[in-house]
């Protein structure tokens, strides 16, 4: 199921295709957040003034500025978690349906075989 983007996001469809199939929502959220743009130089500016030296300040801008500039919220933890409990069950349900057509299949094997057994043996 393709999500369906608002038309004032014209390049998010190319920069979420990676993205797994989660909820709209959900994907929208984080896709916007990825997109979001930090700025390491003022950040390392920052940094240097709260008294950390040059390389320091370089390496935690550059870190913050990878893993994305917002966390995940408690909101959206808790819709993954909706999402995530909903595909479970959903696998679940697929398990158990073909796990009764495969028993289905072999006991319908067996007792074709029992019947070609038989009739071989009241011959």
């Amino acid at each position: 199921m393709e999500p369906r983007w608002p038309s004032y996001l014209p390049g998010i469809r190319r920069a979420t295709s990676a993205l797994p199939p989660l909820g709209t929502r959900l994907t929208l959220r984080l896709a916007l957040r990825a997109a979001s743009t930090f700025d390491t130089l003022a950040a390392t500016d920052r940094l240097r003034d709260a008294g950390f030296d040059d390389g320091q300040a370089r390496a935690i801008a550059e870190i913050h500025r990878d893993a994305g500039a917002e966390p995940a919220t408690k909101g959206d933890l808790t819709n993954l978690h909706a999402e995530t409990k909903a595909d479970l069950a959903e696998l679940r349900a697929d398990l158990y349906r073909a796990s009764w057509i495969q028993a289905s299949a072999l006991i319908g094997t067996q007792l074709a075989t029992a019947g070609f057994v038989v009739h071989l043996l009241s011959q």
